[in-house]
């Protein structure tokens, strides 16, 4: 059934859409973000690890800013899975008669069965205004994840960088004294 068909205004399904899109684009780019810091911090890890064994009574001075800088890197990972790890929101659409989930997010009708959710459907398919009321809805519920997802990547790229100054200046330190 096509929204033509049914006299929904072509420009707000564009609108829409659009919208969907851009939400999945920027969720996607976090995830390669996060990604690359949790394959860098991993790798910065591994490779301090290896050296920091090998410190030797001599070189102690490295010790300290070693540490730091493989905490720093352990917290940036943390930080970057939690960006990434999926969210599941609560039920948030209520059709007359239905099963009150929101027929448009996977996490929320998961638990339905097949017969549920294709007379759910049939009631969401119906009613024009409810159609475009969840898919508004829906697209708000990707911003609401959206935005977590890149409050926790912006704090692992923060932690990065000044885990990183701070590493580099208490190597200086202890280097030069």
């Amino acid at each position: 059934m096509a929204f033509a068909d049914k006299g929904i205004d072509k420009e707000a399904c564009m609108a829409l859409k659009t919208a969907a899109d851009s939400n999945l684009h920027l969720a996607l780019q976090a995830d390669k973000k996060a990604h690359i810091l949790v394959q860098v911090s991993g790798l910065m890890i591994s490779v301090l690890l290896t050296l920091t064994l090998r410190i030797t009574g001599g070189h102690r001075i490295s010790f300290v800013p070693a540490i730091e800088l493989m905490a720093t890197c352990l917290v940036v990972i943390l930080l970057a899975l939690k960006a990434t790890r999926p969210r599941m929101l609560s039920r948030s659409v209520h059709i007359e008669g239905g099963s009150g989930v929101n027929l448009l997010f996977f996490g929320s009708y998961d638990e339905l069965g097949p017969i549920e959710y294709h007379a759910d459907m049939e009631l969401l398919m119906a009613d024009d205004d409810l159609l475009l009321s969840s898919l508004a809805r829906d697209i708000y519920f990707q911003g609401v994840v959206l935005g977590k997802k890149y409050k926790f990547l912006r704090m692992s790229y923060h932690v990065f960088m000044i885990g990183l100054t701070l590493s580099v200046l208490s190597f200086m330190i202890f280097a030069f004294r």
